[in-house]
Parts: structure tokens; C-alpha cells; sequence
């Protein structure tokens, strides 16, 4: 079988829901982007990617240890949408960090 890395783009209202599929036992790679910034050349009207920091926190959630700093990356978004001067897509680093509701 071969090894499969699967990205998700931001476009709702389903980026946490395919992202979800990243963590098939299969798959053994997934990518996303702070804040959700960027696009999708094969979907030119793609709003973005799904962010990383929804990702991990959804994958926290599951359970799923990413050895990732939440916290630290809400930081690096909020960092980010300053250097851009515009809100970013990403939901958690707007929400701040708090325990998964689900899991």
C-alpha cells in the first residue's frame, strides 16, 4: 500500500470535517496553514487552507497527541494577522485556547 499525505482546503463549511480524514490509518502526513492563509492552485476560488491551529486543536480533541504547543501557535496567528493587517480565517486563535468540547 502506498503512503498517503492529504491536505484540506479552508473553504466552508467543512474544513474541520475533511481535515478529519487526515488521521486515517493510512495517511501518514496531513498540511494546513496559520490562520488558514493561502490558497489552492487546483481550486483557484479556494478562500484558503484549513488552519493549523483548528486542526490541532481538533485533533486534541480526538485524543490525537500532535506534540504541537496550541497555545504558542494561537500566538504565531495572532502575530500573523498582524504582519497582514487583516483577520485570517482560523476560528480557534479568535476563540483562544480552552479544553476540547469533544473527546
Amino acid at each position: 500500500m502506498l503512503p498517503v499525505a492529504r491536505g484540506a482546503n479552508g473553504q466552508p463549511p467543512t474544513p474541520p470535517t475533511d481535515a478529519s480524514s487526515t488521521v486515517a490509518p493510512d495517511a501518514i502526513a496531513s498540511y494546513a496553514s496559520v490562520g488558514g492563509v493561502g490558497g489552492c492552485p487546483f481550486a483557484p476560488r479556494a478562500t484558503g487552507n484549513v488552519s493549523t491551529e483548528d486542526l490541532v486543536y481538533m485533533l486534541h480533541g480526538e485524543g490525537i497527541e500532535t506534540g504541537i504547543d496550541l497555545d504558542a501557535l494561537i500566538g504565531v496567528a495572532e502575530w500573523l494577522e498582524g504582519v497582514l493587517g487583516r483577520p485570517l480565517e482560523g476560528q480557534v486563535y479568535r476563540a483562544g485556547s480552552f479544553a476540547p468540547v469533544a473527546g
